[in-house]
């Protein structure tokens, strides 16, 4: 089992949405794509936030139409379950949300 790393989960879940719009938009084998990063950002998650982990599960089996319920993804499923990890994230770093961007990225340019 690999250590937590929840900048990597939050990062899968990302990738997997843009993805999923790509599936939508031409490329069908896209899909396949963002299930494998979920499939990762529940390795990443699964040592320390099974409660989490399982979350992801459950959205990756709904993308694999293997969800027992008939439950679909739509993008709203994506984006609330991408909030849920890095507001995981941001509690574990003890941040907030505007600090974390701030700190990650700025319109000043290098010298």
């Amino acid at each position: 089992m690999r250590m937590t790393c929840l900048y990597c989960a939050s990062k899968h879940v990302a990738q997997s949405i843009v993805l999923c719009i790509e599936a939508r938009t031409g490329y069908p084998y896209h899909l396949w794509l963002a299930i494998g990063h979920l499939a990762e950002a529940e390795a990443e998650l699964v040592a320390t936030f099974p409660k989490l982990a399982n979350e992801v599960r459950e959205v990756r089996l709904m993308l694999m139409g293997k969800d027992d319920k008939g439950r679909k993804v739509t993008p709203k499923t994506m984006m609330r379950l991408l909030e849920k990890v890095q507001s995981f994230m941001l509690s574990n770093l003890g941040m907030k949300e505007e600090e974390f961007v701030d700190g990650a990225f700025t319109e000043e340019e290098e010298e």
